[in-house]
């Protein structure tokens, strides 16, 4: 039975007059059904117990029956209500922890009954999975699960809403290959008919084959995916377009489309304007997180056609963005593209200074950046450092979670700063 159909019903209804006439009722009716029992069964206080003895156990038995009773049916009919107040509860208990990223402290099922954690919405879930003070390797673990339980004809936005995420945290700790695999798994699994749910999966695994370094095959997929995703979808035409600019100018050095770079941002504008952000923390975050990437991306842009000085402050503008939803001590993209504008303009040692900051905070965590140690390495060539420029290099390739771009860079630089060494033999 759907008890939630009762909650329009005046008789159902707390606070309604008719409300309390339904209590009254029952406990009328289980009154004299408790009574009836009892008269069958004989009195349960034996021969000595007195009349009001009786009647005031029947009365007692009769109000707690009703009580638990009706507690019964108000959760039943009110769960959906009782689930989105204790999630906004936990969206507004958010708190910095020592890397100044929002995250709730502790784990957010323990706020939930097994019954109240199965009705949260697959994107309820995957909020609170980004908020979770949990590693990258326990979130893709969860988001497993999630897939599995996951019916995609049924629920393809939900379900291409998993995966994406899912791969973005393969990527992360460095599973390019598991990452790969899901992703074309899914696209097997999942309808063409259902466009967005199709077109979000391939843009996924557009991502995934960049940072592989299949390009050809990334741009194809990415191409596929910004031909299918509507921009009735807003946020999701942004990311898939914006990730097909900045793989287009990764493959050629240019963006062909640029005028799509305007629409971008005009897009971006609107949900700005629109109570999108308001609605809770993380899609507050999302709205920032586009904001970083599409001034890096622009940033990028001019640097290609000559305009240095204005791309550092493109760059420094999404640097500040990411600093102010991830902490100012986080290591990022944006920060990556900034200090390699310094470099441009021969500024080394501004951006050594930046690289060394964000890698003394690493290094108190056990973590490690590809992209930051390929930066330092840049730097200590442009210094004249050539030997540490190697060692650094050499660390770049070494790590893991390096992308293959980045490692193709770190094997050209170690091959100039051997060079400059005089090193014929590597």
């Amino acid at each position: 039975m759907d008890w939630r159909k009762l909650k329009g019903n005046p008789f159902f209804k707390p606070g309604s007059k008719m409300f309390f006439a339904t209590g009254a009722v029952c406990l009328g009716l289980i009154w004299l059904i408790i009574r009836i029992i009892l008269n069958i069964i004989g009195k349960p206080l034996g021969t000595d117990s007195s009349e009001e003895e009786y009647f005031l156990l029947l009365s007692f038995s009769s109000l707690l029956t009703t009580y638990l009773l009706g507690y019964i049916i108000f959760t039943k009919i009110s769960v959906d209500d009782i689930v989105q107040q204790k999630y906004d509860n936990i969206m507004n208990s958010l708190v910095y922890d020592d890397e100044g990223k929002k995250i709730y402290p502790g784990d957010p099922r323990q706020n939930f009954t097994n019954a109240q954690w199965l009705r949260l919405s697959i994107m309820q879930h995957l909020d609170l999975l980004e908020v979770a003070a949990t590693s990258e390797k326990n979130k893709a673990v969860q988001l497993k699960l999630m897939r599995d339980k996951t019916q995609p004809d049924k629920d393809p936005i939900q379900y291409a809403d998993i995966v994406t995420m899912l791969s973005k945290k393969l990527t992360n700790i460095g599973d390019f290959e598991e990452a790969e695999a899901i992703c074309r798994k899914s696209l097997a699994t999942i309808s063409p008919e259902h466009k967005t749910a199709f077109g979000q999966i391939k843009a996924a695994l557009g991502v995934v084959l960049k940072r592989r370094g299949q390009i050809d095959d990334a741009v194809n997929e990415l191409s596929g995916a910004a031909s299918i995703i509507s921009q009735d979808e807003p946020l999701r035409w942004i990311l898939v377009n914006k990730d097909l600019l900045r793989l287009q100018f990764l493959a050629s050095g240019t963006i062909p489309e640029s005028s799509k770079l305007e629409m971008i941002h005009d897009k971006l504008i609107s949900l700005c304007k629109s109570n999108f952000g308001n609605q809770n923390h993380i899609d507050s975050w999302r709205l920032s997180a586009a904001l970083e990437s599409y001034y890096d991306l622009y940033s990028i842009f001019l640097a290609s056609e000559g305009q240095i000085q204005w791309a550092l402050r493109y760059s420094y503008a999404a640097v500040v963005l990411a600093e102010n939803r991830t902490g100012i001590q986080a290591s990022t993209y944006s920060t990556s593209h900034l200090s390699r504008l310094l470099m441009l303009e021969g500024d080394f040692e501004n951006a050594m200074i930046m690289l060394d900051s964000k890698r003394s905070y690493l290094d108190q965590r056990g973590d490690s950046r590809g992209w930051l140690s390929y930066n330092l390495a840049r730097c200590k060539f442009g210094l004249g450092e050539f030997e540490e420029a190697i060692d650094l290099y050499n660390e770049t390739i070494d790590m893991k979670a390096t992308d293959a771009e980045t490692m193709l860079k770190a094997y050209i630089g170690l091959s100039f700063a051997h060079q400059r060494l005089g090193n014929v033999q590597m």
